[in-house]
């Protein structure tokens, strides 16, 4: 892992990196969660382990706990779940069919239509939130708003899904100290690692509500004699009070049982709250239109825990609607993906997916030739008065910020100004639903984020469509989900030279590529555009990164089409048939023994 030290960084000529530490496609489709112990500045500490402040107890919990999630993240990632960490970072990979589906939640009321209880996982990224212990995530988050805040609306996935504050109540002398622990959390969520919309940070727009993440108190030693003084059932914040077993050798099966249930309840908590995101930008989105442009994916829904778990009746079809042909018609007509696409092998599904137009009806040009992407400047910035209550407008640093009412616009502006939004609150939702562990509904949501973006030109948002396509495919590849390993095995095949060698074929009709082909075709058109302005040139050298981090550690597992194998992947299940045991390229493959990696494989 890629960290800094924030002290010397703070003295460095040049700053902070505008580069996410370890930038990687995954981070987009995990979710981010600061783990810090509590009662800083505490009076009295004296153990060593305590240098910033952290009290003497608190600061041991807080590493037995980090202990703790590392010995369960080892007992649960081989070989169904693959992981990876450090110091001061751990990805947890959690099986949705491990998690307890909520009551009230119902099939046909979610925005995401691909979603299965039964199917794919939660990924959670755990980190060290206090930037002064050296952690790369918390330094970009709170100390380097180039990164996150300036981009938050752009980049969601660079927000805090979650905050957990460590106590030991043996640092709780009086009453008064376990209401200051509380109130620090309370803190560090909703002042620290809470973020504002763009126009928020910059602008200054008020009345909107700042992203809270979801917060969490884990308790030590509640149960102790010499802690009873203290009324744990006295809460002055909003988070969830968890108290745990002991955290010491003799304890350990207890805390790894107990932690089970946490993880569980935690990763719920930050589905519901992203749920709540999605369809909070579909309502803002549908304001502004008279119709819900979004045609929901056909999706059966079968299995489940109870007999209640069945509120909807299968749709019927499959996810045929979706195939690699929607993206041929985004990208430059001389990139590959767009080439084979029209193969005279190709599908008849390539035709579900028209070409964007233009409102004269003609077809809309490359994405090479959009409109030139203008910085912001002091003097272009104007506010009227007397503006209206109105939803925030995402927004990055390269925009113009017009606070405006209808009435002081002309209806072909105001109806410009509607599409830019309605193309950026999809882009938006799709982000959040790659979060939530669904990339079908992901992937629908950024082709048609693409598709408006393309058709009235807005190109760095449509640039990061077609990254947000790329991410959205290599989830599909590590976490699953819902008919995922269906549309995979519609789209994608080994290399034919490897086909040709191991004597295999596929019958399907339909021309297919390798997952990395198109990953890297969708780049090279983002990185065309992301190359044309200066403010831009970390995007540009982060996704540089990003393929570079891609070919070294999955593409060649993706090449072969193992699928849920690798760091931070999900395989499908306990025992085998794994998920990538189960398509027709294990099968050509397990026709000879020659088909190894360098490393035997």
């Amino acid at each position: 892992m890629t960290t800094a030290n924030a002290t010397n960084s703070k003295h460095h000529p040049f700053g902070f990196s505008q580069v996410t530490g370890s930038p990687s496609f995954r981070s987009s489709a995990v979710n981010a969660v600061a783990v810090i112990p509590l009662l800083s500045n505490h009076e009295g500490s004296s153990d060593t382990n305590a240098q910033d402040g952290v009290g003497e107890h608190s600061a041991k919990s807080f590493r037995h706990l980090w202990d703790a999630i590392s010995r369960h993240n080892t007992a649960s990632s081989s070989p169904s779940l693959s992981s990876f960490e450090s110091s001061d970072e751990l990805l947890l990979v959690v099986a949705n069919s491990s998690l307890t589906r909520p009551g009230d939640w119902k099939y046909q009321d979610t925005p995401l239509k691909a979603f299965h209880w039964q199917e794919g996982c939660q990924r959670l990224h755990l980190f060290d939130g206090r930037p002064a212990q050296s952690s790369r995530l918390a330094q970009d988050r709170l100390l380097n708003p180039s990164v996150t805040r300036d981009w938050i609306d752009l980049c969601p996935s660079r927000r805090t899904a979650a905050v957990i504050g460590v106590l030991n109540v043996r640092d709780c002398k009086t009453q008064a100290d376990w209401q200051r622990a509380q109130e620090e959390l309370h803190q560090w969520a909703t002042q620290r690692y809470s973020t504002s919309p763009y126009q928020v940070t910059a602008h200054g727009k008020m009345g909107i509500e700042r992203d809270q993440p979801v917060e969490r108190l884990f308790v030590f030693d509640s149960f102790d004699e010499d802690c009873q003084h203290i009324d744990l059932s006295q809460t002055v914040s909003k988070s969830s009070v968890l108290a745990f077993p002991p955290s010491d050798a003799a304890h350990s099966e207890m805390m790894d049982l107990h932690l089970n249930v946490v993880v569980n309840d935690l990763a719920v908590a930050i589905f519901r709250s992203l749920e709540s995101r999605i369809r909070q930008s579909d309502d803002i989105a549908k304001a502004g239109v008279a119709t819900n442009t979004r045609a929901p994916i056909s999706r059966y829904v079968s299995g489940g825990s109870g007999d209640n778990l069945k509120d909807e009746e299968p749709s019927g079809g499959s996810t045929a609607n979706l195939s690699l042909a929607n993206m041929a018609e985004l990208v430059n007509p001389e990139s590959k993906l767009a080439q084979d696409a029209t193969k005279p092998s190709t599908s008849a599904a390539s035709s579900a997916t028209s070409t964007p137009s233009n409102p004269n009806g003609t077809a809309a040009s490359s994405s090479t030739t959009a409109t030139p992407v203008r910085p912001s400047t002091a003097s272009n910035l104007r506010r009227m008065s007397g503006a209206q209550s109105t939803p925030p407008h995402l927004l990055t640093p390269l925009d113009d910020y017009y606070e405006w009412s209808p009435s002081q616009l002309s209806a072909k502006d105001a109806d410009a100004l509607k599409r830019r939004d309605m193309a950026r609150r999809e882009k938006l939702a799709a982000d959040f639903s790659l979060l939530a562990g669904s990339p079908l509904d992901s992937y629908e949501r950024y082709l048609k984020a693409a598709q408006l973006s393309r058709s009235d030109p807005d190109p760095l948002w449509y640039a990061m469509a077609l990254v947000g396509c790329a991410s959205a495919h290599i989830a599909m590849a590590e976490g699953g989900g819902y008919n995922v390993d269906e549309y995979l095995e519609n789209n994608f095949s080994l290399p034919e030279d490897i086909l040709l060698v191991i004597g295999g074929s596929d019958q399907s009709g339909v021309a297919k590529q390798t997952l990395p082909e198109v990953v890297f075709a969708l780049c090279e058109e983002a990185l065309d555009i992301l190359s044309r302005h200066k403010m831009l040139a970390s995007f540009h050298a982060g996704l540089l990164l990003q393929l570079a981090f891609y070919s070294a550690e999955s593409a060649e597992n993706h090449l072969r089409c193992r699928w849920g194998d690798g760091p931070g992947s999900f395989a499908g299940g306990e025992a085998p048939p794994f998920r990538w045991e189960n398509g027709t390229a294990a099968k050509a493959a397990s026709s000879t023994s020659d088909l190894k990696t360098k490393d035997g494989r």
